[in-house]
């Protein structure tokens, strides 16, 4: 399921990765399958929802290689008139969106995020 995975995010990356670059990709995209599974209700395996875990594990995995190209690159600041590192958010902007599709993607198979709270709660 891992190579399915790596070849769903190559497409989604859009662009052409050297050897280095696709080794990470390789291992980020192992790990998201890793969290993904965690996070995975009883009820489902894997195999069950595979046309909703791969395109989610590759939005994952592109999206932590976005932001670890992008925080490589080094922050964006503007010079007079000339913007230097304006890539950076947009890569940043395209990290989030392709974590926000991987969650709603897995949404009806898996547990909240860790991360979930209330903001405001009536009492």
């Amino acid at each position: 399921m891992i190579q399915d995975i790596m070849a769903v995010a190559r497409a989604f990356a859009g662009i052409s990765l050297g050897e280095e670059e696709s080794c990470s990709l390789q291992t980020l995209c192992e790990e998201s399958f890793i969290q993904w599974g965690n996070r995975l209700e009883r009820e489902w395996s894997a195999e069950d929802c595979a046309s909703a875990l791969i395109p989610a594990c590759a939005c994952s995995a592109l999206a932590a290689f976005l932001t670890l190209r992008a925080a490589a690159a080094g922050p964006a600041f503007r010079v007079g008139d000339v913007a230097l590192g304006e890539a950076h958010g947009a890569q940043q902007n395209t990290a989030e969106r392709l974590r926000r599709q991987a969650e709603a993607l897995m949404a009806p198979y898996v547990t909240p995020p860790d991360d979930f709270a209330f903001r405001r709660v009536r009492g």
